[in-house]
């Protein structure tokens, strides 16, 4: 790959490339290749495995591409950078000076569609977390602690039976919780409470229709907050 012009609206003045191989079927197609623009978020922005979100309002061609880890795709502050940036080279910016994190808005990476929260396994997620911060539940959770928002528990698997035992495991997995096994005490386990909201494309024809997402405190964007039900 070799690097295809500058562009010097963007934090990197360079993130467009092209194949230098003339044999490769992609040989001179642009590729962008950006860090993702979630300060969260370490992934690797790459136009072939993304499309752009879109800009209700706005031409096609004011979109960004979609984070295919966490999602993110635009915010008002980096916006405003590119808005600044323009201005000083006398150009105007004809795009929305908002961005999608902003205006609560999550898009599909793989097909560019809106996304929308699964209500139903959001609040599941929340049963879950109610009955584990249940006073009754003493001698199955030895320890629970809220951070942010950010449940924490340490579970005793122990003081239940082997089949109630495998059932939690299974609903504690599927409903978007994050378990580790103790080091030193079998079937003693960590319990952390991620932001793992199940989401779903608008795009009925759109080959991936729901999304896990690996999103926690240290990584990932809050479609808690993010994202409307």
């Amino acid at each position: 790959m070799r690097p295809s012009g500058q562009n010097k609206f963007t934090y990197h003045i360079i993130n467009n490339f092209q194949c230098a191989t003339e044999s490769c079927a992609e040989f001179n197609k642009k590729v962008y290749l950006n860090h993702c623009l979630n300060k969260n978020c370490a992934n690797i922005i790459d136009s072939r495995a993304s499309k752009k979100c879109t800009h209700e309002g706005y031409d096609k061609t004011c979109g960004w591409y979609i984070c295919d880890s966490c999602y993110s795709c635009c915010g008002t502050n980096v916006i405003t950078r590119v808005i600044e940036r323009k201005q000083e080279n006398n150009q105007t910016y004809n795009c929305s000076p908002i961005g999608h994190d902003e205006l609560k808005k999550t898009f599909c990476y793989h097909c560019g569609d809106k996304m929308k929260l699964n209500k139903e396994f959001y609040l599941g997620q929340q049963k879950i977390i109610k009955s584990l911060i249940d006073t009754q539940q003493k001698k199955f959770v030895e320890h629970k602690e809220n951070k942010n928002g950010f449940w924490r528990f340490k579970l005793n698997f122990n003081a239940i039976n082997a089949n109630q035992r495998e059932d939690g495991i299974i609903r504690l997995n599927s409903n978007g919780f994050k378990l580790s096994e103790s080091r030193t005490q079998n079937h003693i386990y960590f319990v952390d409470h991620l932001i793992s909201i199940a989401l779903k494309c608008n795009n009925v024809a759109c080959q991936t229709k729901k999304y896990f997402l690996r999103s926690n405190q240290q990584n990932g964007k809050r479609f808690m907050t993010n994202t409307t039900i």
